[in-house]
Formats: structure tokens, sequence, C-alpha cells
């Protein structure tokens, strides 16, 4: 997964915005840290140019392309209510990567030919709440303030047709609140009330999320990095292969088994100006001929969803403390 900028040339203001997206790299950063989550059979670029109108898409041929227009229409939407310059960023940021997401569920239900009961448009925003619900506290950040964009568009008088493909926007602010809200009703009750979820719609919103999670893990499974391996389970919750012979432990010889299975892990602690960190462990696998080779992959793995849970941090305006990935063990498969 590559990222592109092309030069804008109508526009002397989208330039500042090539060269800031540019220079912070997030999206270079995202882009390979899902190279790491789920096995694209194509070729997969993130493509951001001048489109003449505010837009971002999935193309059918591999691009995802993201407008020099989005940006600046978000920056224009959300400086009528921010006024300050560093959770202004945070707040553009933070929808462009809801954005972003969305059009890489167009493209996964392209490429994975997956099935449709349903309007794509819905499904492609479920994808995106899910991948950020699932990276913790900051993706949640990010979803929340992904659907505060919809309710920013509803509130500005824009009108969704009723025959278009997209819900309206005030729809899309609640479905997504109530997929956050869902996902851990006991700690987001804040989240219901005045302005935000009705205690009517709550109520069935952890559910709600539990069916729609469910769905997508059964779709998405048998294309994730982590069910390439051979000999490893593809079920949800991807647990290791059983042993068939050899030690655990990272340390010693290669061995002699004809496969290896090695998992990483790393701790990642965030948190809001001095709050208390909220420390999250990621998971990876690794599989290999060799002890010393599986090893490698998993901590490559594991490294890279650690730099999406970093840049969601970010993204977020959180801090971070540790991330570093380390060998929890090593077996041999039977094959």
């Amino acid at each position: 997964m590559s990222v592109v900028y092309q030069p804008p040339t109508k526009k002397r203001e989208h330039e500042a915005i090539r060269s800031f997206l540019q220079e912070n790299q997030t999206f270079e950063r995202y882009s390979k840290g899902l190279s790491h989550i789920f096995q694209f059979p194509q070729a997969v670029n993130v493509v951001w140019t001048e489109c003449g109108v505010v837009n971002a898409a999935w193309d059918g041929e591999g691009n995802i392309v993201m407008c020099y227009e989005m940006v600046e229409f978000l920056k224009g939407m959300f400086s009528k209510r921010i006024k300050d310059p560093k959770q202004l960023t945070i707040a553009v940021m933070s929808s462009l990567m809801f954005v972003f997401l969305h059009e890489l569920g167009h493209g996964l239900i392209t490429m994975y030919k997956l099935p449709a009961v349903g309007r794509e448009e819905d499904a492609a925003d479920q994808l995106a709440g899910l991948v950020l619900i699932a990276t913790g506290d900051s993706g949640l950040e990010i979803a929340m303030r992904g659907a505060q964009f919809f309710r920013l568009l509803a509130l500005s008088g824009a009108k969704t047709p009723f025959f278009d493909e997209h819900s309206l926007d005030a729809q899309r602010y609640y479905n997504l609140l109530c997929m956050v809200y869902g996902s851990n009703p006991d700690r987001l009750g804040s989240l219901v009330g005045n302005d935000k979820l009705p205690a009517s719609r709550a109520r069935r919103c952890p559910t709600e999320y539990s069916k729609i999670s469910s769905a997508w893990a059964d779709l998405l499974n048998p294309h994730m990095q982590r069910n390439r391996y051979a000999g490893q389970r593809s079920g949800y919750g991807n647990d290791p292969a059983p042993t068939s012979r050899g030690d655990s432990g990272y340390s010693g010889n290669s061995g002699n088994s004809s496969w290896w299975l090695c998992t990483a892990e790393g701790s990642l602690g965030t948190a809001y100006g001095d709050g208390p960190m909220d420390y999250r462990t990621q998971t990876a696998y690794g599989s290999g001929p060799t002890r010393d080779e599986a090893g490698i992959n998993a901590l490559k793995d594991c490294n890279a969803l650690m730099g999406v849970s970093k840049n969601l941090a970010w993204t977020s305006g959180q801090t971070t403390e540790g991330g570093t990935c380390s060998i929890a063990n090593c077996i041999t498969q039977s094959r």
C-alpha cells in the first residue's frame, strides 16, 4: 500500500496542504500498518490530488482517491467551532482518517468480493468504525470525531437527497455513535443523553455492535495477514496451532522443525494531557521454516501494528508511552 501526492495546479492553497500531509507522513504510516493487517490481492494506492470538488473515493482500480478540497472543506467547517490550532488539526486529521478508512472499506468489499445485503455506504461506515474501535481509546476518539463530522454536516443544513446511496448525515452520526457506545457501554455512558445518543437507541447498541462486529469478523478473517501462515487456524481469535514438538521461547537455535509459529507482544500506553496512562497489549503472529525467521516475521508485524496505534493516538491528541514489541513464545506446528 503506497501513498502518492500529485502536485496541485489549480489552487495555490492546495500546495500548503500537500506539503503538510507529505511532511507529516501520517498516511504513510497508516498504510504500512494496514498492509500488515490485510492481505491485499492487488496493489493499493492512496492518491492525494486536486479533484475540483470536495470528495474522496475508491476508484475501482486499486486507488483510494483523497482530494485536497476535502482538507480545505473540513478545516473551514471545524474552524467555525474550534479556535485552538492544535485541536483544529486533530479534528481535521481525525475526520480525514475516518473518510480514508471508509473508502478503504469500499476497496475491501470490491477486492474480496464480499457479499452485501444492504447499502454499501453503510457497510463502509461500519468497517471504518470497527477498525478504529479495535485500536483502543485513540481509535474510539477518532471514531467519535468522525461522528461529529456527520453531525456538523447535518446541522449545517446540507441536504442529502432521499434517493442518495448514502444515509442521511444525521443517521450516519447516530449509527456511528451507537457502534462506539455499544463496543463498551460500561465505559462510554457519557455518550448517552441530550444532543447525543437517545436512551431508547442506546439500549440496543450493544447487541447491534455485537452483530456487526461478528459479521465483519467472519467476512474478513480469511483475508487477514495473521491467517496467511500454513497450519494456522483461521477462526475468530486466531489461536496458535497445537504444538507437535519443540520447546517454547525464543532463545536457542533455530531448531529442526519443519514449521514454526512465534507470537510477539507489545504494550502501548496512551493518555490525554496529564491523565493516567491506559495500557493496551498488541499481539501479532509470525511463521517460518525456522524459529529465527518466524520470530522476525512476528516482530515485524507487531511493530507495524504498534505504528498504527501510535499514529491513531497522535491523531486523537494523545501522548504515548512504551510500544516496544518482544517475542512472547514460539512453538512448532503439525504439518
